[in-house]
């Protein structure tokens, strides 16, 4: 379910004087989707009712601002007044942290729901801002099942130590300063270490009767303190196959359990609430926990979900974090820069190297696409088999969390229809409605290409650790584990080298080659892991924190299998936070402490950290001292990065050195285009820059005839990037030429009414034509003043998730208003909808979204009734050494007629 929540700004609080005011008309433009979290199910225990608007919360937005951060504490201490009614502080969760987002709720029920959420836990002194991590898990969106509290045994954690390593880590160094002093600040250092190791954090294992409600994995939610993977499998039957006589399973209090009457084998990693509840309860924590779950009726339920291969595409999109940490630097296109050569053809095959190679998977598909071939344009379109299709549209919250892709829900959508009228009619290809959708579509996506977006085969994975080793460690027994070090199990790539990539990515040695391997043991008890996107990595290797410092709950790799890849692999020593435990110290809880976490843990910099990795990975040098330099730099910004993913919960945070500023303010020329306003500014300052170059030319001109000494030239702006020849840069050349030959759109738009209106209804009515036409015109005003919205939200870089909820949700609303002046006519509404389809249909250029979003069953109804000299075509799935099969992203596909397939 979708529930309305108000999301305001500091400023409009500020602006009110802490007492603001807003009509149901003007509160309407700062409404955002919510999806069902915890907090909202308890709303509705607390209330008796579930209801879509959701006035008892307020969602603040008061992003770190020195200048209102004493406006901000006053809101946290005091709270403020909305519409009369009296809101305070609820809380935040880990990425509302890092937005500055802070939920406020009503005061008469603060207190009650503030219990709740710590299940009524009174705390006296903790770390405050793991603490308010871990009690603001509620917050996250969930899907509850309808299952009982299932019959947990919360296990201790496991840890081991690796044998010492050679590894590069942060440590303090001594430098003297320009003064004489001498100074300790952050340095590389590179020797052999001894790593503690936690294989098993954040996952834990179900029996197969529990996936009836949690699936084969899935990350838990629901539960207050409680976060991680659960995976299914068979542990009753394991244990009866051991040796040994395994009947009782121990749990982290010392309590023994029969193996019979467990459902669910997890352990402290997910239980976040563990020593709290052991400190106030003893060796009887669960039980009262489980007690007060059931007393507050909080419900078992799942967020992350894994997906059988059916439902995704195996290819999937790299992007140029993963790209700049390969090499694939062109010596072709390095002697072209050096040379300054003009004439060199980066279209010409001979000078291709392997990032382009990589990019022409996608380039030819495309190419399809421009030419009009039905299938591939099918496809691109999001048809998938027979299945309905998700007509949600899909936005990353985060350029650095991609594998984490989070949902926009437009309640109108035409895509569903447009796919079908597709496969009923050829000539709909030709539609100008399903032609500009497609020409915006893959226009974005070549300019996605310039910055690194190339389909290559593997997709992304959620992780866990060896299952048979968490087994053996669950039952006291020696822990083995199956898999060696450098191995995945992963039962939906080829078995062999494999590449492993983890966003963010900002070291090259975060770059994992390991081996996809089976054996005896997974073969027999994970064998239902096929086809699923699940990996299981090994417990012997520095996997964890090599890749970014992941852990089990939830986190996700790209496996990408693609030769040309693993062979560029950068050989470093990893990269490892020696360190990445520390914590601030406890402190009292109370509201100054509660006030400090909040007005620390405001911001992110994790995307200012990528873009001056990003900045110094593409520069190029041939001198050997900056090359160790710069190495030591992307190292020392790794650990920053890890330092400042888990600020929010550790309160730890690492400053980004002063030298290391000064590579963010002009950035590599590819990144141009994943900032439209850059790019502009970078447009404009070649324009100066040309005509600074041609008054130079003429004062010199003028100075010669006139006999003078040339004038002192002007002095051309800096501009905002930079040109290498990095592979990155080298892709954008490319796709930038490759855009300007092939990119050719044919203008094939025709319009044929008589396919799309009931050619039988009578359209003669002059007054309800006009009265339709008025709404529609109305429409149209409205709708291009909030596309124009995201336009220039998107152009300014404001690209946060939540941005686009407001904006997609006041489309909604707008729909849902036209909907109901439409049907307020009283006519039939299908006449209505046929009426509007001619009118919208009177010319190419005019705008046919309300017709299609409103009536897009009908305009399909029509058009199959129209269409009679033709077969309706459908995709179905094919075998690669089929007949007429085409392969699209990994998969193969025949269309074949409608009929053919319902015979079968």
């Amino acid at each position: 379910m979708l529930f309305d929540v108000l999301k305001i700004k500091l400023k409009q609080i500020i602006d009110s004087d802490f007492n603001l005011k807003l009509s149901p008309e003007e509160e309407s433009e700062f409404i955002i989707r919510q999806e069902t979290t915890p907090l909202t199910d308890q709303l509705a225990v607390v209330n008796g009712y579930q209801a879509e608007r959701l006035d008892d919360l307020i969602v603040l937005d008061g992003k770190k601002d020195n200048k209102k951060e004493s406006y901000l504490k006053r809101a946290l201490r005091q709270g403020f007044i909305y519409n009369g009614a009296k809101f305070v502080r609820f809380g935040k969760s880990s990425s509302q942290a890092k937005d500055g987002i802070t939920v406020f709720i009503k005061e008469v029920i603060s207190k009650e729901m503030q219990e709740r959420s710590c299940l009524g836990l009174h705390i006296k002194k903790d770390i405050i801002s793991k603490f308010e991590s871990y009690r603001c898990l509620i917050l996250s969106s969930y899907k509850p099942t309808d299952c009982e509290i299932p019959y947990i045994v919360i296990i201790d954690e496991f840890e081991k130590t690796l044998h010492p390593e050679i590894i590069r880590y942060v440590d303090d160094v001594k430098s003297v300063g320009k003064d004489g002093k001498t100074y300790n600040n952050k340095g590389i250092k590179q020797g052999k270490k001894a790593i503690k190791l936690s294989p098993f954090d954040g996952f834990g294992i179900h029996t197969p009767e529990m996936s009836k409600y949690l699936g084969i994995a899935t990350q838990v939610r629901g539960l207050p303190f409680i976060k991680g993977m659960s995976v299914e499998v068979d542990f009753k039957k394991y244990y009866r196959d051991r040796p040994e006589s395994i009947e009782y399973i121990t749990d982290w209090l010392g309590n023994i359990h029969r193996l019979d009457d467990i459902d669910c084998i997890w352990n402290t990693s997910m239980f976040k609430g563990h020593k709290l509840f052991k400190k106030e309860f003893g060796n009887n924590a669960w039980n009262e926990y489980v007690e007060r779950v059931k007393k507050y009726q909080f419900k078992l339920g799942k967020s992350k979900e894994i997906h059988h291969t059916d439902n995704i595409n195996v290819y999937a999109r790299m992007n140029f974090q993963y790209l700049q940490c390969l090499d694939l630097w062109n010596p072709k296109y390095i002697e072209k820069y050096k040379n300054k050569d003009n004439e060199y053809d980066i279209l010409d095959e001979r000078n291709h190297g392997k990032i382009i190679n990589l990019a022409k998977y996608t380039t030819n598909m495309y190419e399809k696409i421009i030419n009009g071939d039905k299938f591939y344009t099918y496809k691109f379109l999001g048809l998938n088999d027979h299945s309905e299709e998700d007509d949600n549209e899909i936005l990353y919250s985060n350029e650095n969390d991609e594998d984490k892709p989070k949902k926009i829900y437009k309640k109108y959508s035409a895509s569903k229809y447009i796919n079908e009228a597709i496969l009923i009619n050829d000539a709909m290809l030709n539609d100008p409605y399903i032609q500009k959708t497609v020409i915006w579509k893959l226009n974005n996506s070549i300019n996605q290409m310039k910055y690194g977006k190339i389909y290559v085969p593997g997709f992304y994975h959620i992780v866990i650790g060896d299952i048979m080793g968490y087994l053996e460690y669950a039952a006291g027994l020696e822990v083995k584990g199956c898999l060696n070090a450098g191995e995945f199990y992963a039962k939906t790539v080829p078995l062999g080298k494999c590449a492993s990539f983890r966003s963010p990515l900002v070291d090259p040695s975060e770059v994992n080659i390991v081996d996809i391997v089976e054996n005896e043991l997974t073969n027999k008890y994970l064998s239902h892991f096929a086809n699923h996107d699940i990996c299981m990595i090994n417990m012997y290797d520095l996997t964890l924190p090599q890749q970014g410092g992941m852990d089990e709950d939830g986190d996700a790799v790209m496996l990408c299998y693609e030769k040309e890849i693993i062979d560029s692999k950068i050989d470093l020593p990893i990269v490892v936070d020696t360190e990445d435990k520390v914590s601030v110290k406890p402190v009292i809880y109370n509201d100054e402490n509660i006030l400090d976490y909040e007005l620390k843990s405001r911001d992110s910099r994790i995307g200012e950290i990528t873009n001056i990795a990003t900045s110094i990975l593409n520069k190029h040098t041939e001198n050997e001292e900056w090359k160790k330099i710069n190495a030591e730099h992307i190292a020392l910004l790794r650990i920053l990065q890890g330092k400042e993913i888990d600020y929010v919960k550790t309160g730890v945070r690492l400053y980004i050195p002063k030298y290391l500023h000064k590579y963010k303010d002009v950035i590599p020329y590819f990144q141009l285009y994943l900032y439209p306003k850059k790019l502009k500014k970078y447009k404009e300052i070649q324009e100066r820059n040309k005509k600074i170059e041609a008054d130079n030319e003429k004062a010199i001109l003028v100075s010669q005839k006139r006999g003078k000494v040339n004038p002192i030239p002007k002095v051309k702006i800096p501009t905002n990037a930079y040109h290498s020849p990095s592979p990155m840069n080298e892709l954008c050349d490319f796709i930038c030429k490759w855009e300007s030959k092939n990119v050719k759109w044919n203008n094939r738009s025709f319009i044929d009414k008589e396919l799309l209106i009931n050619n039988d209804a009578d359209l003669s009515n002059n007054d309800l034509r006009e009265q339709i036409r008025n709404i529609y015109d109305s429409f149209n005003e409205k709708y291009k003043k909030e596309m124009d919205k995201i336009r220039e939200e998107k152009l300014n870089n404001r690209r946060h998730l939540q941005n686009f909820y407001t904006r997609y949700n006041k489309i909604d609303k707008i729909f849902d208003s036209y909907k109901i002046e439409l049907e307020k006519i009283g006519d039939n509404i299908e006449t209505i909808a046929n009426y509007l389809i001619d009118l919208s249909y009177e010319t190419i250029s005019a705008n046919k979204v309300l017709c299609w979003s409103l009536f897009g069953n009908i305009i399909v109804d029509n058009l199959r009734k129209n269409t009679s000299n033709q077969k309706e075509m459908v995709i179905v799935k094919a075998e690669r050494d089929d007949k007429d099969t085409y392969e699209f992203l990994g998969k193969f596909y025949k269309l074949v007629e409608k009929e053919s397939v319902c015979e079968h």
